[in-house]
């Protein structure tokens, strides 16, 4: 059929010319079709909100502490900032001597650094903000929670909360036996090592365990009801965020309160913190985010906390053969040598 044929059918009026615009719109309707049908697919398959945190919040950034309902910890009373004596010229000449030919502060500002708070002697000797980020200003800690949380199983531990690091998991979490008896050969150091053996695939999208156990709003049932063993665990090591979920799970139950509250028990104010910290939870009310997104507390909190921290589990260390755990300073004071 050739041009000048159809040319011809369409004078004879044998032949309607379409409007040029109507296959973009045509391709456009289908597209919002198929739109429409994948989110209600989606609606049956997952909880509505996750969906609309996944599509709407998209990826992890530095404000999802804004987004999230959370939980305080309570600065310790009477507790003091951490002693100040800037000497912001001898920071930046070691750092120029690490990283010849880079600005302190640009460098940062490029990385996109938030705060920067360096000790010397427990005193601040450099402090400084970048990309619109304030003294004031809380700031989430991401993964660095995970440490946190194993310092606070290892409280538990202490003061005969939980029994030992080699205890199965079942044995606080008995449910998951009965959902897969796999899971008594996992134990808690399985669980804080990352080597439990359990199901993770970072997939994008709604299927990947990346963003349910960011996103879901009920992490306890997820942790309970999704965990799936892969393999023995101890046969390989990888990051899974499944693993803080049951350690959370461990400690609430065990300890008989929420998480933060733990932390304000054991670590926050033991450790003379001035500032308040808070826990994103998955929802008002709920559970611990404890894989990402969680701790918020200001700059020079975290550098405090750092250095209690530090000088206590030296103090544990030179005091018996035990292995290090963190015992809090004789009193509730931010400062620390």
């Amino acid at each position: 059929m050739t041009i000048d044929f159809i040319e011809r059918q369409c004078n004879e009026g044998l032949l309607t010319r379409l409007p040029l615009n109507t296959t973009p719109r045509r391709v456009g309707a289908a597209v919002l079709v198929l739109l429409l049908a994948a989110l209600g697919v989606a609606l049956l398959l997952y909880p509505p909100a996750y969906v609309w945190r996944v599509l709407v919040w998209q990826d992890a950034d530095a404000d999802d502490q804004f987004r999230f309902a959370r939980r305080t910890a309570q600065a310790a009373p009477g507790a003091s900032d951490l002693p100040v004596a800037l000497d912001e010229p001898a920071v930046r000449q070691a750092f120029a001597q690490a990283l010849p030919g880079h600005s302190l502060e640009a460098w940062l500002q490029a990385q996109g650094t938030l705060g920067f708070v360096v000790l010397h002697r427990g005193k601040v000797v450099y402090e400084g903000y970048f990309n619109g980020h304030r003294r004031d200003n809380p700031a989430t800690s991401f993964s660095v929670a995970k440490s946190v949380l194993g310092t606070l199983l290892d409280q538990a531990i202490d003061t005969g909360k939980v029994g030992s690091l080699d205890d199965p998991v079942t044995r606080y979490l008995p449910e998951l036996q009965q959902r897969d008896p796999r899971f008594e050969a996992v134990t808690l150091r399985h669980l804080v090592d990352m080597i439990a053996g359990l199901h993770y695939q970072e997939f994008p999208f709604l299927n990947g365990d990346d963003a349910k156990t960011y996103y879901w709003p009920d992490l306890r049932e997820l942790a309970l009801q999704h965990t799936q063993v892969e393999h023995a665990p101890g046969e390989a090591w990888m990051y899974n965020n499944y693993h803080p979920l049951l350690i959370g799970r461990v400690l609430e139950r065990q300890t008989g309160m929420p998480v933060t509250q733990w932390l304000q028990q054991q670590l926050w104010q033991p450790a003379g913190m001035s500032i308040d910290a808070g826990w994103s939870l998955d929802r008002e009310g709920g559970f611990e985010k404890l894989e990402a997104a969680s701790m918020r507390a200001r700059a020079t909190s975290r550098a405090s906390a750092s250095c209690s921290w530090t000088r206590a589990w030296r103090w544990t260390a030179a005091a018996s053969l035990a292995r290090p755990r963190c015992a809090p300073p004789p009193r509730p004071t931010a400062r620390c040598r």
